[in-house]
């Protein structure tokens, strides 16, 4: 999958925003022409994925262009990852899936405009957003549009999940995506009082899959460790993506954690209208971001396993976790096969 960052700004003021510095990110993304970003959609050889991301995308003057660009390079599926508040507006989402979205994940935080608002901290959005799905779910009507919701699970929303789920369940999206909060950025810097246990997050899940099982059906969870699941229902496992992204030369996407990450060297770097771009990606990043160690050592759940966050364990440790084997991990996620994810998407499973 490709990634292409295309929001400069946002609408929403999210407590948990992991793009904690607003300022350098318009810098970055803000100073991207369209021709740049063609330039990124033509030299991706992998034509199956692209993803419109980072800020909010629709406040992007020129996201109908690229959406019409990435379908006129052959993608397959072009998706929006989005706060939803300009596709509250009926002709925005239409326009946006005329031209070539066929794939919109909606992010909701809240079953009620109090708890999402206050996430979001943005008087109003959650009435917007609501507003979206409904117009995203009526377009899909007759369309190949893939319809989903997103919701960042913090210790403010994870008592209320299953009143979040049965909600965003009468109008039937096509999945509905919980991400464990990621503690970098703003999470970093408000983690006690946002960033709920792995434990905690694990327990609600068995509880609701046993007393809602119906709201669970299409649901996953991403980014919590597999040791932590082994009562989840095998579906409820979600793979974190794996996509590539392009930063500019000399304006590294991992500052401060890889120095030499944007030197612009090797076969990947893409020539842009004013300056270059390499070629980075989740697993890059990963590797700085998150930590493999203690009892991770000796699982067989790494290749599935993203890792925990070096923030997280600063502040609680390994404790939670305990390592798998294999035979247990092939029982408990089967629908994660052997293969090479860098290449297919997929996983190896690892005999420790």
């Amino acid at each position: 999958m490709l990634h292409v960052l295309t929001g400069a700004a946002c609408n929403n003021n999210c407590i948990f925003c992991m793009e904690q510095d607003r300022a350098a990110r318009a810098a970055h993304v803000g100073a991207q022409s369209p021709r740049d970003i063609q330039a990124m959609l033509a030299a991706h050889g992998d034509r199956e994925e692209v993803l419109f991301t980072s800020g909010e995308p629709t406040l992007n003057p020129d996201l109908l262009e690229h959406v019409a660009r990435a379908r006129q390079e052959g993608y397959r599926i072009i998706g929006l990852i989005t706060n939803g508040r300009l596709l509250a507006y009926k002709g925005v989402a239409r326009r946006l899936v005329e031209r070539g979205i066929n794939r919109v994940t909606l992010s909701i935080h809240g079953h009620t405009a109090r708890l999402h608002d206050s996430l979001t901290r943005t008087p109003g959005s959650y009435d917007q957003s609501r507003a979206a799905l409904t117009n995203l779910l009526r377009l899909r009507r007759g369309r190949a549009l893939e319809v989903r919701t997103a919701t960042v699970i913090t210790r403010r929303n994870l008592k209320h999940l299953g009143a979040i789920l049965g909600s965003l369940a009468r109008g039937a999206p096509d999945h509905h995506v919980l991400n464990m909060v990621m503690p970098v950025g703003r999470a970093a810097r408000h983690f006690e009082r946002l960033v709920p246990s792995y434990t905690e997050v694990a327990q609600a899940l068995v509880l609701l899959a046993a007393s809602r099982p119906n709201w669970i059906t299409r649901t996953r969870v991403v980014d919590l460790p597999v040791c932590l699941g082994r009562s989840l229902p095998a579906h409820l496992w979600g793979e974190p993506e794996v996509y590539s992204q392009y930063e500019a030369v000399g304006s590294s996407g991992l500052q401060g954690l890889c120095a030499d990450a944007d030197t612009g060297r090797g076969p990947a770097t893409v020539p842009g209208q004013a300056r270059a771009y390499y070629q980075t990606g989740r697993a890059h990043k990963d590797g700085h971001l998150r930590l493999h160690d203690g009892p991770c050592r000796a699982c067989a759940a790494r290749p599935v396993c993203p890792g925990v966050y070096r923030r997280y364990v600063e502040a609680r440790g390994h404790h939670e976790l305990s390592p798998i084997s294999a035979q247990e991990l092939a029982e408990l996620a089967p629908h994660l096969r052997s293969g090479d994810r860098a290449k297919k998407g997929k996983v190896r499973i690892l005999k420790p």
